[in-house]
């Protein structure tokens, strides 16, 4: 990597507008958490110092509902995961953080960050859908439980 150009104050940046990340070393320890998922824990009644003791903590006794833990495996396959907190439902992206054979931790990120984002989503697929740019082989709740089951689904946009 010796074309990387980024200072650490840009990485940091770039991290922080990532929505929802968290990072977590092979341990299960919390290694990042961007401005967002701080405001999020703040809205548990979290104060800011407390939320960034959360550093070096392990994520399961900071968040024992957080599926981060599924990634915590050389192994593991990204996965989609629905979650809700603090009054918000979204869904997130988790998978293994993985070099040369050996598990450095584990990334979960937001990629529908709330309920409203969940919406348009869906309302685009079923727009799409119905004027078949979307050509499932399979009907959209079928394809839900497909997904749910963490079965493969063909389409073609």
């Amino acid at each position: 990597m010796s074309n990387f150009k980024l200072t650490l104050a840009e990485c940091r940046q770039i991290l922080d507008h990532i929505s929802g990340l968290v990072v977590i070393d092979a341990q299960g320890k919390v290694r990042f958490l961007s401005k967002d998922m701080v405001e999020r824990v703040q809205q548990l009644g979290v104060s800011k110092s407390e939320a960034d003791n959360y550093y070096g903590k392990d994520i399961q006794k900071i968040n024992p509902v957080s599926k981060i833990g599924n990634a915590l495996d050389k192994d593991a396959k990204p996965q989609i995961v629905f979650y809700q907190t603090v009054g918000i439902t979204g869904a997130a992206v988790i998978y293994p953080i993985v070099e040369k054979g050996e598990l450095l931790g584990a990334v979960d990120y937001d990629v529908l960050p709330n309920d409203a984002y969940i919406r348009i989503f869906l309302d685009m697929v079923a727009e799409r859908s119905l004027n078949h740019d979307l050509d499932f082989e399979i009907d959209i709740e079928e394809l839900f439980n497909k997904v749910n089951s963490g079965g493969n689904v063909k389409y073609r946009i």
